[in-house]
């Protein structure tokens, strides 16, 4: 990310060739679509090429910074092409080749774990945030809760999977 930070654009090839079909996976896991699955993968990494100078490696890794942004525009496109159409619940799972679905296997049992090591009520809001795609106020009306309260949960919670999960 420094060297991206610098313009270094053989830096972002190489994050792109390492990161780039999960970018696109997961965007296309939300949208179903891969004309625009593509569009969303090429606006991350001109996010990151323009913003790589400000990234600060303490707050998230670059892969859990790049698939924040990807889920957050995949989610805000599908609003705009999808209007009040509800999120699914069912949204199949992308199929990546052998090595990532290993990898893959064993980053989702980590976090699952520590996941289900959380409290109740921050369990809850990231279920209602991550898997079921509602925003903020959205949560806090589902759940009866003020607004603040569900932000912060949701900060709270990533902050302890952060601390519990950092090398």
């Amino acid at each position: 990310m420094e060297r991206i930070g610098r313009q270094d654009r053989e830096a972002l090839r190489e994050l792109y060739r390492r990161h780039g079909a999960r970018v696109y996976s997961l965007a296309h896991h939300i949208l179903r679509d891969s004309s625009r699955a593509e569009e969303i993968t090429q606006d991350v990494f001109l996010k990151v090429w323009d913003k790589a100078g400000s990234y600060r490696v303490e707050k998230a890794l670059p892969l859990t910074w790049m698939l924040r942004i990807t889920r957050n525009r995949s989610i805000d496109l599908w609003r705009q092409i999808k209007p009040g159409v509800p999120w699914p619940d069912d949204v199949e799972s992308p199929q990546p080749g052998p090595e990532d679905q290993l990898a893959r296997d064993s980053v989702v049992a980590g976090v699952r774990d520590e996941v289900s090591r959380l409290p109740a009520a921050h369990r809850n809001v990231l279920f209602l945030a991550y898997y079921q795609g509602l925003t903020h106020r959205e949560i806090s009306r589902r759940l009866g809760e003020p607004l603040g309260t569900v932000k912060s949960r949701i900060r709270e919670a990533f902050q302890k999977l952060r601390k519990r999960m950092s090398p």
